[in-house]
């Protein structure tokens, strides 16, 4: 029991993950406090998990045992990656685990986009009169557009992004394009995917632009104006990946002056969405909660995972889902561990 592991929040969405742990490590818990007395509180943890909590440089560098931090999402946006990596201190996150549900929910949200499913609910339960049936029937008002055959255009063709691809051929047959600089065409092509190497052409192409990257400062409003302006005044946005990937203000813009048909956001720049956001009465717009990958399977599944993820650190073995592979061999130096058998 000699490693303490710090649970920035408490892990209640992954059950039985907590009590997993504690037969492995020690566990401290965060509940809440002053910033002075959660950097006296890291002084003495080997672990943090930080379910969608900020890591900050300052922590880091208050923590002299630290070895690892975790998070259960895909996403590692709160974590100071730079800071952690010149303290030689592993980040895992769940890359690459369970892309499922949110291909799923990517494809519901477009779904719903263009047939109107989501916009049409609100009308009946809001009216509750059969006449608001009339405009979504009428092809010059508000009449929805099929799936079937689109062109669909994905920026991020990671495990989500490909996954995506893949159902998109499988069940619409739809053109695909992708752009992602950290992937061949020979990659894509081998998925049925053409690779497009200028965002402005594709954007220009498509009849979906779907986000599926990973915040980086290279992705931070990936998605801005120009590429906004360049899209047909048909198509639509969603966004399931990271609010900052995206310009809010340049969307609000373009779907007040109609340079899209509409979006649909899971995750914003702002979290909480704040009360006044304009997106929030826009009809033509769906949010949701940041939502899109909780499920019961996958929250089984993240919850084991990142447990097995930030032990097999603590124990010296290279974890998956490693965010700062570069600090691996400064790790094993720091620690003393033969690289024979680490590597």
């Amino acid at each position: 029991m000699g490693k303490r592991v710090l649970l920035l929040r408490p892990l209640n969405s992954y059950p039985g993950v907590e009590e997993a742990l504690s037969k492995e490590v020690q566990i401290v818990r965060w509940l809440s406090g002053s910033d002075h007395d959660l950097l006296q509180t890291v002084k003495d943890v080997h672990g943090m998990i930080a379910p969608n909590f900020k890591v900050t440089r300052e922590m880091i560098q208050n923590a002299p045992l630290l070895e690892v931090i975790g998070t259960p999402q895909a996403g590692f946006d709160k974590i100071d990656i730079d800071a952690a990596t010149k303290a030689t201190v592993c980040v895992v996150a769940n890359t690459g685990l369970a892309p499922e549900p949110v291909a799923e929910f990517t494809f519901g949200l477009m779904i719903a986009l263009a047939r109107r499913i989501a916009r049409s609910d609100r009308d009946l339960h809001k009216i509750k009169d059969w006449k608001i049936r009339g405009p979504y029937a009428d092809p010059r008002l508000e009449m929805g557009k099929e799936l079937w055959g689109s062109t669909i255009g994905i920026v991020g063709f990671g495990h989500i992004g490909s996954t995506v691809a893949r159902l998109s051929r499988a069940a619409f047959s739809c053109r695909i394009l992708a752009y992602d600089p950290y992937v061949t065409s020979e990659q894509m092509n081998a998925s049925g995917v053409e690779k497009v190497s200028d965002l402005l052409t594709m954007a220009q192409e498509v009849n979906f632009l779907l986000l599926h990257l990973a915040l980086t400062k290279d992705t931070h409003h990936l998605i801005n104006e120009d590429v906004l302006r360049r899209m047909r005044k048909d198509a639509f946005l969603v966004n399931c990946a990271r609010g900052s990937a995206l310009d809010e203000k340049a969307l609000i813009q373009a779907l007040k002056e109609g340079w899209i048909a509409g979006a649909a956001l899971d995750v914003f720049e702002e979290e909480p969405i704040s009360s006044d956001n304009p997106l929030l009465t826009m009809d033509n717009v769906i949010l949701t909660p940041h939502i899109a990958g909780v499920t019961i399977e996958s929250n089984k599944k993240r919850g084991s995972e990142l447990m097995r993820r930030v032990l097999s650190v603590l124990a010296g073995e290279r974890p998956e889902g490693l965010v700062n592979p570069e600090v691996w061999p400064l790790f094993l130096k720091r620690f003393h561990i033969d690289k024979q058998f680490n590597a």
